[in-house]
């Protein structure tokens, strides 16, 4: 998959979008998952929404070579809900399904201004139960990626990021009026990124009505890890 990434030097009025993933109803997208420069596999993304509530599902199945190397498929669920006219998540979950099984569930709160977040990593073992309260909102990587496609005007420069069993400060930058080519496809918009740990995590969004992501990249030690590449839309319902 050859891939071009510039800036467009000739752009002078800027925009995000005219609308974004809240004025549907339904929507789905494909995606195609490389690893290591490999295919993988390919994720699914379902968004669907009803009254004040959202729901995202999130499915990365491996194919045959990903299968051999006990990733055959990984699982994100996430719950949102518009209180005040603020978008706040109550409830996700990960799920990895192979050699290795991991499952984690975040349950999210709030009270007078606090934000708390309660994680359990559950096992054949055992189920580990930790809880942490702050004064500024928790985000795990799904939601962060909702606010990016619906608020990127409104994007912070701190957020406290739920990542597996932990909490990890993360600092995003943001890149107006850039430009990127998928195979014989261009699309215009913004890119997003922030360091997680030592991964540097790359996505760009497209300006349309949705601002979704075409683009995704996790790199290591200056390394490209995994790359996403958006394929099609397979739902749109207003």
């Amino acid at each position: 998959m050859r891939i071009l990434y510039t800036i467009l030097l000739n752009l002078v009025i800027y925009s995000y979008g005219m609308a974004d993933i809240t004025q549907f109803s339904s929507y789905a997208a494909k995606y195609e998952v490389y690893y290591k420069g490999i295919e993988a596999g390919e994720m699914i993304f379902n968004y669907q929404k009803d009254g004040n509530e959202i729901s995202i599902t999130v499915v990365t199945k491996g194919n045959s070579l990903a299968r051999l190397i006990g990733r055959d498929k990984e699982i994100q669920k996430l719950k949102i809900e518009y209180k005040n006219s603020k978008a706040l998540p109550i409830y996700y979950e990960y799920k990895k399904i192979g050699k290795k099984n991991k499952e984690y569930r975040y349950n999210y709160s709030y009270l007078k201004n606090k934000y708390e977040l309660e994680i359990n990593e559950i096992s054949s073992i055992n189920e580990i139960k930790k809880e942490f309260k702050s004064n500024e909102m928790f985000v795990d990587g799904l939601f962060f990626k909702f606010l990016s496609m619906t608020n990127p005007e409104n994007i912070k420069n701190e957020y406290n990021l739920v990542s597996r069993d932990n909490v990890r400060k993360i600092y995003p930058m943001i890149k107006k009026n850039q430009k990127i080519h998928i195979g014989d496809k261009s699309f215009s918009g913004f890119s997003v990124t922030y360091v997680n740990k030592n991964k540097n995590n790359i996505t760009f969004y497209a300006i349309d009505d949705i601002n979704k992501m075409v683009y995704k990249e996790v790199r290591k030690n200056d390394k490209s890890i995994i790359k996403i590449y958006f394929k099609e839309e397979l739902i749109k319902i207003k």
